[in-house]
């Protein structure tokens, strides 16, 4: 009886140690489990970073492995948003790229002053920095190709920031916003920096991202400029040209980039630029061009000089051609009026802008310039009109005062002293 106890004692105990030792390994295979799904490619963790409360978003790409460097897209949301990943990550089918959902140091709700901005974009630009860092600690990073990006008000934000951090981009992402007229950098600061700058054609800040494509263009920038169709300040769910960049500076660009592929993609233009010459009609011809051209991966893919050598075609044809020599010539006067727009600084020049934009708008009916004059026109107006009133103040007050003075001859004779010496 007392054997059969004992028996009956020493099983349970050995059942219950086996249970516990069971619970531990189950608990630290959770564990352990949930550490290796931290960054699953795929899917998206919260991170923090010094300086601010909200937690950064952090999207791993599908198919990331860690033995490759991967690019990243830092993302600043719209106003009144919250940090996110989705645009990037379905432009781009959730691959290719590690992105993070940016969250903003601080929520303004007034306008900054001049010194209050200053101080706000140097916070700004120290939690990009240590976006990065956190980043290159946690994940596979090339730090060869960080990009900036937002949409509204983080496409401000970038255009501002980005501006500042040139030296530690590839590029940059501009959506439905322009370019803040900050500090202007020198034109070779930007030359072949890879910019997308995408707005709705009804869009209030379309004319904004028009202008800025044109400064950016004009500092030598390789911009990507897209307009979103039948949109207001809204990205539609797939942007032709954004997929089409993205895949350019990601997999298009990536070290271990398949080159059969590449030259499958070369061999693609070359037709594609051998049909547009076939074309009989001129028209249709340039158009073909200009549609390649304004491809994003052409000039991964193909190079600078197969870029600059269809452009020198384009020209060539275009003057054989009475409505492509109509666009062309209406986009070069327009960039260039929009140029001088953001140097002006004084009446004159303004007024050279202001009539510029309105023979313009005249000259190149029927094309996107006319529209685009057109309102470049109407925004400087009220700024011209009152400046030109201004003008007329100050000429009647100063020939109100020529009139009230006493003549040199008067003030001679007033003084008693005649045409001799006062001594």
């Amino acid at each position: 009886m007392i054997k059969q106890l004992n028996t009956a004692v020493l099983y349970n105990l050995v059942k219950a140690c086996v249970a516990v030792i069971v619970f531990v390994a189950l608990i630290f295979a959770s564990s352990s489990s949930a550490a290796g799904d931290k960054y699953v490619p795929g899917r998206e963790v919260d991170a923090l970073i010094p300086g601010v409360d909200l937690a950064m978003k952090v999207y791993v790409p599908a198919n990331y492995t860690p033995e490759c460097k991967w690019p990243l897209v830092i993302f600043y949301h719209g106003m009144n948003g919250s940090p996110t990943t989705d645009c990037i990550a379905r432009h781009c089918e959730g691959d290719d790229f590690i992105i993070v959902g940016m969250p903003y140091c601080e929520k303004h709700e007034a306008r900054l002053s001049k010194q209050q901005q200053a101080i706000y974009i140097k916070k700004e630009q120290k939690s990009f920095l240590s976006a990065v860092s956190w980043v290159k600690e946690n994940l596979s990073l090339d730090t060869e190709r960080v990009f900036m990006g937002g949409v509204s008000k983080g496409g401000w934000t970038t255009s501002f920031v980005g501006e500042r951090e040139l030296k530690r981009l590839a590029g940059m992402i501009i959506l439905l916003a322009g370019r803040q007229r900050g500090a202007v950098p020198g034109p070779q600061a930007m030359a072949g920096f890879p910019i997308y700058i995408g707005v709705g054609e009804m869009d209030p800040n379309q004319l904004s991202g028009v202008h800025a494509a044109g400064f950016y263009r004009h500092c030598g920038a390789d911009v990507t400029y897209e307009e979103y169709e039948g949109q207001g300040h809204r990205t539609p769910q797939k942007a032709e040209r954004l997929a089409q960049w993205l895949e350019a500076y990601g997999p298009q660009s990536h070290p271990w980039v398949d080159s059969e592929e590449q030259a499958r993609r070369k061999t693609d233009y070359k037709k594609g630029y051998e049909s547009a010459l076939a074309l009989a009609d001129k028209s249709a011809a340039c158009a073909a061009l200009r549609l390649l051209l304004d491809d994003p991966r052409l000039t991964v893919i193909c190079g600078s000089n197969t870029r600059k050598a269809i452009t020198g075609k384009l020209n060539a044809l275009a003057k054989e051609d009475v409505l492509a020599m109509k666009l062309l010539k209406a986009e070069k006067t327009f960039y260039n009026l929009v140029w001088k727009e953001w140097q002006m600084r004084t009446f004159d020049e303004t007024t050279v802008v202001v009539g510029g934009y309105s023979r313009l708008s005249k000259a190149a009916t029927g094309t996107c310039y006319e529209i685009y004059a057109e309102k470049s026109y109407e925004r400087l107006l009220p700024m011209y009109q009152q400046a030109q009133k201004q003008m007329d103040q100050v000429k009647v007050k100063q020939k109100s005062l020529q009139k009230k003075a006493p003549s040199r001859s008067r003030m001679r004779n007033s003084s008693g002293t005649g045409g001799g010496s006062v001594f």
